[in-house]
């Protein structure tokens, strides 16, 4: 039967999700809200891929992994390592084995590291535990000679052949101070190679071809002179900075990112950072828990899939607590778009073997991300709201039809959930079958009993709408194990009514 009407399209959703606008404000490609999604390049909405265990058997003890990577000692030698609990781990042909009995490792004090010219360098914290080394695979981690000049530190990090350490303490050590060892001699340090900032160092990171030291009330970059009695020249380039070591990352087009209490920051290397906008409110950055935000929250980049992800401590309602970083919001870089968030529980993260992995909490595992249809053998509950544009103005009031649905077919046959939602209507549940009930010709398919499977894999479906209202919004939802979704589009179609006078309660003079 054809029907009149009038369309409205919602998708592909290429500007991604916005949680600072009301949703009837926002474009017809931009989401109100999405939990465990993600926006693929062609702007359709599927469900985020799973995690699973780096290995199948945990750390003794199951403790909090609070810091893991892969340090690549030499072009032939590489290992996953944990800290985890007291002690520090090494993936030993598949078993977790006990690296750490030279050195002290603190529980729950979060490491940051890195791969200082084949050596394994890290610190948890100003007066917290001694910085360490780690030079050779099946070897176990030691303290790093630093020449006394500091004992702890909060960051670190390997640039211009030379060990630089942030936040110091013990020895000559200040937080406001950055110490650097000898070029190409990471166990040599001399006592006046420091540098001095006007608070108390948050972050160390390398951009482009300078080194920028971070605290909260400014960035300064360090930048070599060629002179060997004064190698490097220091320039204040922001009033504000990053409030976590942990916090940052950069992203393949040139830029830090970092998180501060009012959201995430971009920054080019000169002038004051931009905030990135879309966060801002009570339905997602309000959640956040300041008061845990800095010793919490950790930012990584997965650089094969184009994001940048920051895990934050996030609370279920405005003002409440939450001590651990629970979910990871994803900025898409390449399309500068946000998504998510996703419900990743890590108090740790790393990028190695062209995958983002976690430390989780409590469990003593490290997990790979983007492997599977669930979370190590947990149910992935993906969903999505579309904005709810209104067609003809907020005074327009229309009748809704029905809705068209766009979507990618399944190897199986299954059912997702589709609400449809307005102010002005009640609410309608449908069920939508996104699943391939056909078979194909040459392997599957039975005389008599068989559908033909088409060679596309893009479908579509129907739902009828009810009601008057002057805007429509969809909410997708699948909270089914292993049942993985994409919706391209949606196809709206309604009947203009006109505009409607809206009348008011009370007595009118």
């Amino acid at each position: 039967m054809i029907l009149e009407g009038q369309t409205i399209q919602y998708g592909p959703w290429t500007g991604g999700v916005d949680y600072s606008r009301p949703s009837v404000d926002l474009p017809p490609d931009a989401l109100t809200s999405m939990t465990d999604t993600e926006i693929l390049d062609s702007g359709a909405v599927t469900d985020r891929a799973g995690y699973d265990e780096h290995i199948s058997t945990a750390i003794t003890g199951t403790p909090s992994v609070t810091g893991c990577g892969k340090h690549r000692f030499s072009a032939s030698a590489s290992r996953v390592f944990a800290f985890a609990g007291t002690s520090f781990w090494e993936d030993h042909s598949g078993t977790w084995t006990d690296r750490g009995s030279a050195i002290t490792v603190t529980a729950d004090k979060y490491w940051v590291t890195a791969n200082a010219g084949g050596t394994l360098i890290g610190c948890n914290g100003n007066g917290v535990n001694a910085a360490i080394k780690w030079t050779a695979a099946a070897g176990n981690a030691a303290a790093l000679n630093v020449d006394s000049r500091f004992t702890s530190a909060g960051t670190c990090i390997f640039w211009d052949n030379r060990a630089w350490f942030g936040n110091t303490a013990g020895g000559t050590g200040a937080e406001d101070k950055t110490f650097y060892s000898d070029s190409t001699d990471i166990e040599t340090w001399g006592a006046n190679n420091f540098f001095l900032t006007d608070g108390p160092v948050t972050a160390l990171r390398p951009l482009k071809t300078t080194l920028a030291i971070h605290n909260e009330d400014g960035i300064w970059v360090l930048y070599p002179t060629g002179s060997s009695d004064t190698p490097y020249a220091r320039q204040h380039q922001s009033g504000f900075g990053a409030i976590s070591a942990r916090g940052i990352t950069n992203d393949l087009l040139g830029h830090q990112l970092f998180i501060r209490e009012d959201g995430v920051y971009e920054w080019d290397g000169s002038g004051e950072p931009q905030k990135l906008r879309g966060l801002d409110g009570d339905r997602f950055w309000n959640l956040v828990d300041l008061d845990n935000l800095a010793t919490a929250c950790h930012a990584v980049t997965d650089m094969k899939r184009n994001l940048c992800l920051f895990f934050l401590p996030m609370a279920t309602g405005v003002g409440g607590a939450q001590v651990t970083a629970n979910n990871a919001i994803v900025w898409d870089f390449r399309n500068r778009r946000w998504m998510g968030p996703w419900t990743f529980a890590f108090g740790s993260s790393a990028y190695f073997n062209n995958l983002v992995h976690g430390g989780g909490y409590s469990d003593g595992d490290v997990y790979k991300t983007n492997t599977g249809t669930n979370d190590n053998g947990s149910v992935i509950s993906a969903e999505f709201i579309t904005a709810s544009t209104p067609p003809g103005g907020i005074a327009q009031k229309n009748r809704w039809i029905l809705v068209r649905h766009e979507f990618e077919k399944q190897a199986s046959d299954y059912e997702i959930t589709v609400q449809a939602i307005s102010t002005e209507t009640v609410s309608k549940t449908d069920t939508v079958s996104i699943g391939d009930v056909s078979d194909a010709l040459v392997s599957e398919f039975t005389i008599g009993v068989s559908k033909i499977r088409t060679p596309e894999i893009a479908d579509s479906t129907t739902t009828t709408l009810l009601g008057y209202s002057n805007a429509m919004q969809l909410h997708y939802e699948n909270n089914q194990a292993d049942e993985p979704f994409t919706i391209r589009k949606a196809v709206l179609v309604y009947q203009p009514i006109g505009i409607e006078e809206k009348p008011e309660m009370g007595i009118r003079i």
